[in-house]
């Protein structure tokens, strides 16, 4: 279970769900409005088999903000499930659009939760006679396969450049002989590549690199971690947070990876702001009283909620192996 926890926090926190820097500017402020905290209610209560509550709270977000699909939430995906379940058929067949061309995703789950009810099935056949044989086989060819091409390759193969001259300055294990100089100097010049990049197609994200390519998130969660010394990198992804093209956890590792060595050299000890992880002891937080006011201003759950999620997948997790 300790393992399936792990993975989980390392998926959502490597995750970045970004478009373009300059041409796809949001003039909606994703924390001000409270979104972010909509979205963790509907989860949490979705996984609580309280559909009813977690279709009022998309529906308020939506009505705040332009829906967007975390790696971590998904909320389109959930909210398409979830008009399906209440029989707008057209309107969850929209986002699907949005989740096939903007995220390169198809809707798998949504199709097993119609698969899984004959009589919700037989109202949207009957409403769309065709979804079998003409929706569904659209949205798979603009979906992950056929939607990214031409800049696909190209981003792939950068990014992968950029890793490997991060990877290479850092495979001295010895730390005696750990060349820091050198390290500095990639990774400002790792920093330039990458905001290059940025700059031309927009932050990476499962859009351009593939929503399946899991390595690649892996990859460039620890590229940013690497470069977080640089003093506009932190206020670059909060301003994507705000903008709906970042999830929060990743601007609360970053921030929080620079406080943790600064404690260690000064306190010695490892000490965080905002905690993203479950696991770590109170006596590692700073100002603990204050992190959960500290957490909502930058768009993340309070530490209960964030506990309580992590919770209920864990047993939806469990049911699922006892179930196969």
């Amino acid at each position: 279970m300790c393992k399936y926890i792990i993975i989980v926090f390392i998926l959502l926190a490597f995750s970045v769900s970004l478009t373009g820097q300059s041409e796809h500017k949001s003039k909606c402020d994703y924390i001000a409005i409270g979104y972010y905290q909509l979205v963790y209610e509907a989860e949490i209560a979705y996984l609580e088999d309280n559909d009813s509550l977690a279709f009022a709270k998309l529906q308020e977000a939506e009505k705040r903000c332009p829906l967007i699909n975390q790696f971590q939430s998904k909320e389109i995906e959930l909210y398409c499930r979830l008009l399906m379940k209440n029989r707008q058929f057209e309107k969850a067949i929209s986002y699907m659009d949005t989740l096939a061309n903007k995220y390169g995703t198809f809707p798998v789950n949504v199709l097993i939760d119609i698969g899984q009810n004959d009589i919700l099935s037989k109202e949207l056949l009957k409403e769309i006679p065709d979804f079998y044989l003409s929706e569904m086989p659209r949205l798979l060819q603009e979906s992950e396969w056929y939607y990214y091409l031409p800049q696909r390759n190209f981003i792939i193969d950068t990014l992968t450049d950029i890793f490997a001259s991060d990877q290479n300055v850092r495979k001295e294990r010895n730390l005696d002989s750990v060349n820091w100089d050198k390290m500095k100097e990639t990774d400002i010049l790792n920093y330039k590549r990458l905001f290059q990049l940025i700059d031309k197609f927009g932050f990476p994200n499962t859009k351009l690199y593939g929503c399946a390519n899991v390595k690649m998130q892996e990859r460039l969660g620890a590229l940013l971690m690497h470069i977080t010394d640089h003093k506009n990198i932190a206020d670059t992804i909060l301003q994507f947070v705000r903008e709906g093209q970042c999830e929060p956890d990743f601007y609360g590792m970053v921030v929080d990876r620079k406080a943790t060595f600064k404690s260690i050299r000064e306190q010695g000890k490892p000490m965080c702001l905002y905690c993203p992880f479950t696991n770590t002891a109170d006596d590692e937080i700073i100002d603990i009283e204050q992190l959960d006011e500290r957490r909502i201003a930058i768009g993340m759950p309070t530490r209960e909620m964030e506990r309580k999620r992590i919770e209920l997948l864990t047993k939806r997790y469990e049911q699922l192996l006892q179930r196969y």
